[in-house]
């Protein structure tokens, strides 16, 4: 017998919401240089203990090309929410 097996991760944030590989998310990051919160959509690659991979990414705005590792802890409290188009 044959068994197909896949292990997802869930990220639950600080206010409650929950996202899994392949959602969009929007959140904040402060800028130290700029003393600014960047605001930031991507669509999440993948999901570890201490960071989230996205890709299709956009900072203020402004499309990045590439992929980029966040760490979770400098993701600004309360500052994760659904992307919804519309």
């Amino acid at each position: 017998m044959k068994y197909s097996i896949k292990t997802t991760k869930t990220l639950t944030t600080d206010n409650g919401l929950k996202f899994s590989v392949g959602q969009d998310i929007a959140f904040m990051l402060y800028d130290e240089k700029s003393n600014y919160h960047d605001h930031y959509i991507g669509e999440i690659t993948e999901i570890t203990e201490n960071t989230i991979t996205i890709k299709n990414i956009e900072v203020d705005g402004e499309d990045i090309n590439g992929e980029m590792i966040i760490d979770l802890h400098l993701i600004e409290p309360d500052s994760c929410d659904y992307v919804y188009f519309g």
